[in-house]
């Protein structure tokens, strides 16, 4: 007869770097607060909020958490972290976010042509409206197209750094 198997469960404190644990232990007043932020209108104080505290304590799995609950709530979300290119990540990440939202204008251009046996051709997509237009210039024309959606955006973003200069920009930015 053979020895029984000895049941054992995973530990859900155990570090699991980039994904949420399956409990998150003393966030609960954190989580229900921004979760009713989420449900509320765009002036509650908690929809601008900065978590810090020492490494590994679950800053960014609390991030990307409140990032998922907001999604569920109908938001678009963006998780970034603050290093270059940050801006343009953000940018992207919300497009694609909205994707079911907005609409994009398809737009071609060629981009090379050759006459080898036959003959060939490529194309490139290009977003004529805004080619050439900097990134407040596309975010706010972003935001235009969601206000007529009434959906809320979330840009979570992690290793905040007060003297990276795009983080300065974002924060310039949107606080008017």
């Amino acid at each position: 007869m053979a020895a029984p198997t000895a049941y054992r469960q995973a530990n859900p404190f155990t570090p699991m770097f980039g994904r949420v644990p399956a409990y998150m232990a003393g966030r609960e007043q954190i989580i229900d607060d921004m979760v009713l932020a989420f449900e509320n209108d765009d002036s509650d104080p908690n929809l601008c909020s900065v978590f810090y505290g020492a490494r590994g304590t679950g800053k960014t799995a609390l991030l990307a958490y409140l990032s998922y609950r907001a999604q569920q709530e109908g938001w678009i979300t963006a998780n970034v972290t603050a290093s270059e290119g940050m801006l343009e990540d953000i940018l992207q990440r919300l497009n694609e976010s909205a994707a079911h939202l907005i609409e994009k204008p398809a737009s071609r251009r060629v981009n090379s042509v050759g006459i080898a046996h036959v003959g060939s051709m490529s194309w490139e997509n290009i977003d004529v409206e805004f080619e050439g237009a900097n990134w407040r210039t596309k975010m706010n024309a972003l935001f235009a197209q969601l206000e007529a959606t009434d959906t809320g955006v979330l840009i979570a973003v992690d290793e905040v750094d007060v003297s990276f200069a795009q983080m300065t920009e974002l924060v310039t930015t949107y606080q008017h």
